[in-house]
């Protein structure tokens, strides 16, 4: 409901991308829950293992997607594509982007799934607060309303999932 809220007042408005976006986190969550089955399986494979048959899959995909879309031969007609700067920002944001699914890799393993989808949507809500004040974006009322909806949406759900007793947080009558 959050997102909806959130989404309404978007200037740039496009179908195509809402969808992607929702693609992406079911695939996202499937990603999540395949990493955590197979780190607790009996033949748990080593984070190192199940990183790079990860991205192996994900490599696949892209690689298709590319030859299929044109977007390599784009890629290479970029004309900054040989200048050290790009290459410097590409080698930067590739390290980066590994070191995050390391990272993510071992969460999952050490949490569930949903604990790192839940680290996760909130690096996103202050990702979006931080993207807003650093590049100047006014966010409208009811964009806030819905970032705040989104978040307050999220907090019950590992409670509704995962029910413990609270009897451990009261105090003992023998102390």
């Amino acid at each position: 409901m959050g997102a909806i809220v959130a989404g309404y007042y978007d200037l740039e408005f496009h179908l195509k991308s809402y969808a992607w976006a929702m693609v992406s986190c079911v695939l996202g969550a499937g990603n999540l829950t395949m990493m955590k089955l197979v780190s607790t399986s009996k033949e748990q494979a080593t984070a190192p293992e199940i990183l790079f048959a990860n991205s192996s899959l994900c490599v696949a995909f892209l690689l298709v997607y590319g030859l299929l879309s044109g977007e390599f031969h784009e890629a290479l007609q970029f004309p900054e594509l040989g200048t050290v700067s790009f290459l410097a920002s590409l080698v930067g944001s590739s390290l980066m982007g590994a070191s995050l699914g390391f990272g993510q890799l071992l969460c999952t393993r050490a949490n569930s799934a949903l604990t790192t989808s839940m680290v996760g949507q909130m690096k996103a809500v202050f990702s979006t607060i931080f993207g807003a004040m650093l590049f100047g974006t006014a966010l409208q009322s009811l964009q806030v309303l819905g970032i705040v909806l989104n978040t307050i949406g999220a907090r019950p759900t590992p409670f509704m999932l995962f029910p413990f007793p609270l009897n451990h947080l009261t105090p003992s009558k023998h102390s």
